[in-house]
């Protein structure tokens, strides 16, 4: 199971595309994503919007350094896999996931500090 094949990161993805297209920077867009997510989401969609928000950064190239330390933790508390428990096989899956995701993250390269989130409460 990849990280966007759930239905919240694939909404977390379209979110912060949209900001950007909409003009906002990628650390507007970040305040906006994570506020709408911290703020509505349930426990389970609230971990997946980190990793989300993390991959599409990364994949966009616009990987934050904030957001990269919080999937990361969020990745070594062991991520969403307690969901997963009731089903062996996709939470091996989604371990697999997860594992990929925490390499990317630990070997990207995260944008400059002019673009951080620090002064935002991210919890």
């Amino acid at each position: 199971m990849e990280i966007m094949e759930d239905d919240s990161a694939m909404d977390v993805a379209d979110e912060w595309h949209g900001f950007l297209r909409s003009g906002m920077t990628p650390s507007e867009a970040s305040r906006a994503t994570v506020a709408y997510w911290v703020a509505f989401a349930d426990e389970h969609e609230v971990l997946v919007s980190w990793l989300a928000l993390a991959a599409v950064q990364m994949e966009d190239g616009q990987l934050q350094r904030d957001v990269r330390d919080r999937a990361l933790s969020i990745l070594d508390a062991g991520g969403d896999l307690a969901w997963w428990a009731n089903d062996a096989e996709q939470m091996q899956s989604r371990k697999t996931a997860l594992d990929a995701l925490a390499t990317e993250l630990r070997s990207a390269n995260p944008m400059a500090k002019d673009e951080q989130l620090e002064d935002v409460d991210l919890t």
